[in-house]
């Protein structure tokens, strides 16, 4: 019986200690990134295009384009990817 329940516990914090790691791991890579960075690749991962972008940001294509050398340049592709889509769920 006491198996059994510890087994079930384990069954029921794995999954919430699983969110709440990535959660920090996500928050931990964004924390990496400017302000103007994270809004960048927030749009970016959004599907928008890097000529919407700098038209919603007030900046130029180019400004865009270094931004995103500078996000690729602070995070590996796997873990942005991973992280933000958990940090920027779609709207």
């Amino acid at each position: 019986m006491n198996g059994e329940f510890f087994a079930d516990g384990l069954k029921k914090a794995r999954p919430q200690y699983e969110r709440t790691t990535a959660d920090l791991h996500a928050q931990r890579l964004k924390e990496r990134l400017s302000e103007r960075e994270n809004q960048v690749l927030q749009l970016l991962i959004g599907g928008f295009t890097g000529r919407e972008i700098a038209s919603r940001l007030n900046i130029s294509v180019r400004t865009v384009d270094v931004y995103r050398v500078l996000i690729n340049q602070k995070l590996d592709e796997s873990e942005s990817t991973f992280a933000f889509t958990r940090s920027y769920p779609p709207s």
